[in-house]
């Protein structure tokens, strides 16, 4: 039970911190924390694709097994006789 009530202290303090307490300073205006446009349309791609699978999964397992039935049709005679050799 120790080490969980440090933990728990722990992380608590930096909660408290980050929402409860007011900054020390404007950080909304510095410019050192702009992000670039091609980071940040990176990021939002990233974004919209983990939303979309995780919501649609479906498609994305479709997919997968299209494409390995496709492999197994068009490579699996190959694979079998090089393994008979």
């Amino acid at each position: 039970m120790g080490p969980a009530v440090i933990a728990a202290f722990l992380y608590l303090r930096i909660m408290v911190s980050m929402w409860l307490q007011e900054p020390a300073n404007d950080l909304a205006n510095d410019p050192a924390l702009r992000v670039p446009i091609a980071s940040g349309l990176a990021i939002g791609c990233t974004v919209a694709f983990t939303l979309v699978i995780g919501l649609f999964p479906e498609r994305l397992l479709d997919t997968a097994r299209d494409l390995a039935q496709f492999a197994s049709r068009s490579f699996g005679p190959q694979l079998a006789a090089r393994g008979r050799n």
